[in-house]
């Protein structure tokens, strides 16, 4: 094969939250539970394991109408080199 060789891998993440009751008795509200796990998501993908980028803009939008439970999109990017993934002999 000549010359540089590599695959993009794309993920997309969609976290639906409800509305929660903490063991303390607090309240999250499903926009703050889709964000939190929006955030522990991308410490994640983004750390020294995966080394992968947000792309594009995440959407927050509520499951019909009903604001307690949300649906939160992101997608999550990067660029695999085929000689890092296979060897040939």
């Amino acid at each position: 094969m000549q010359g540089e060789q590599a695959t993009n891998l794309t993920y997309q993440i969609e976290s639906i939250c409800q509305t929660t009751e903490l063991t303390d008795g607090t309240l999250l509200d499903a926009t703050t539970s889709a964000k939190l796990l929006a955030t522990k998501i991308s410490k994640l993908l983004g750390g020294q394991d995966y080394k992968m980028r947000r792309v594009g803009d995440s959407a927050l939008r509520p499951i019909n109408v009903d604001k307690t439970i949300m649906r939160y999109i992101e997608r999550y990017e990067t660029c695999l080199f085929e000689n890092t993934l296979y060897r040939r002999y």
